[in-house]
């Protein structure tokens, strides 16, 4: 599991399948009675995680209206990453998987210049807000093509609210149409996408740092 420090720090699960089969002969000479042949086959594709993102919600003085949370430190875009992906959450499926989703959790905020006892309280929460232009599907297999809206998606942080210590769904396939093969994404390139909830008490001077897990699952299709 591979892991990337911002002001959150972030951890990736994926869930994808690939074997080889080496290219084999159309037949075995027998010489007897008995014989030994082989059977083979391989796939390709699969479903797996590309990217997902950091949360970086900047160096803030203490603010005590509890009306608002503090937003991510600035706006993404596209061009600024190499891929073309920007802030994002992004999944590839090339295929065979009628219903995937993705499901994402933050443990205990911890002073990263401090000991790890000096931590932020357990009732925290972000708040996504995300629109439904912000869930799109690339146009082609070219990572540095364009995105465009979808349908195949959507976006189940049930109310927007992930709590710490909670295990929330995040981002999962439609019905059926999950098993359209495609590169498909939630965008958090606008900083309002964001807000990260901390009462008034419990903000306390250092750099404060979370692991978030994501994690990838699917269900294969079925022929009936």
């Amino acid at each position: 599991m591979r892991k990337w420090e911002k002001l959150l720090l972030v951890s990736v699960g994926v869930i994808g399948a690939l074997s080889t089969a080496a290219e084999t002969k159309k037949v075995v000479r027998a010489d007897g009675t008995t014989a030994t042949t082989s059977a083979s086959v391989e796939f390709i594709g699969g479903l797996s995680l590309v990217q997902v993102p950091n949360f970086d919600f900047g160096f803030n003085a203490p603010d005590y209206d509890t009306s608002h949370g503090f937003q991510l430190l600035d706006e993404a875009s596209d061009s600024t990453d190499s891929d073309g992906m920007g802030r994002s959450l992004v999944v590839r499926n090339d295929g065979g998987m009628n219903k995937w989703q993705v499901t994402a959790s933050y443990s205990t905020f911890t002073n990263k210049l401090a000991d790890s006892s000096n931590t932020l309280p357990a009732d925290t929460y972000m708040k996504w807000s995300i629109d439904k232009d912000q869930m799109q599907k690339i146009k082609t297999d070219n990572s540095n093509d364009t995105w465009e809206s979808t349908d195949i998606i959507s976006d189940d942080t049930s109310s927007g609210i992930i709590r710490q210590g909670e295990t929330k769904q995040v981002f999962s396939s439609v019905g059926s149409k999950g098993a359209e093969a495609g590169t498909y994404r939630i965008s958090f390139n606008p900083k309002t996408s964001a807000e990260f909830y901390i009462g008034p008490n419990y903000q306390k001077k250092g750099q404060f740092v979370a692991p978030v897990t994501w994690t990838l699952s699917a269900s294969p299709t079925t022929n009936k």
